[in-house]
C-alpha cells in the first residue's frame, strides 16, 4: 500500500481526499499509512496554500528515489515474466493491461479496504 501511495505521488502533490478516492480507502486508513510514511520520511503533509483545512501530501526526495526504485523492479520483473510473448501476444497483453487500468481509474467506488 505503501508503494501504491508513493507511485501516485510521483506525479506532482496530491490532495488527501483525492488520495483516499485512487486508493479506495477510508480516511482513518490513509491517516495511519501517512502516519507510517511519514515516520519513514517518503512524504510529508502539508496545509493547501489558501485552504487551511485542506492537506496535500508531497513526497520527500527519499520518498522520491523509493517510488521510482520500485517502479524500476516492477517494470523489471513484468518485462521478465512477458520475454516469452511474440509481437501479437505482446500487443494483446498491452491492449488488456490498458484496458484492465483505464476501467479501474475510472471505476465506481467499489468498497474500501481499510487493510494498509
Amino acid at each position: 500500500m505503501q508503494a501504491r501511495l508513493l507511485s501516485l505521488l510521483l506525479d506532482g502533490p496530491r490532495g488527501m481526499a483525492d488520495l483516499t478516492q485512487a486508493l479506495r480507502v477510508e480516511k482513518a486508513a490513509l491517516t495511519g499509512l501517512m502516519d507510517r510514511v511519514e515516520r519513514r520520511d517518503l512524504a510529508r503533509r502539508t496545509a493547501v496554500p489558501g485552504n487551511r483545512r485542506s492537506l496535500q501530501v508531497t513526497l520527500t526526495d527519499l520518498g522520491r528515489g523509493t517510488a521510482l526504485a520500485f517502479h524500476i523492479e516492477v517494470t523489471d520483473e513484468m518485462s521478465g515474466l512477458t520475454a516469452f510473448l511474440d509481437a501479437d501476444e505482446e500487443g494483446r497483453f498491452l491492449s488488456t493491461l490498458t484496458g484492465i487500468l483505464e476501467r479501474n481509474r475510472t471505476a465506481p467506488d467499489r468498497p474500501s479496504s481499510s487493510d494498509c
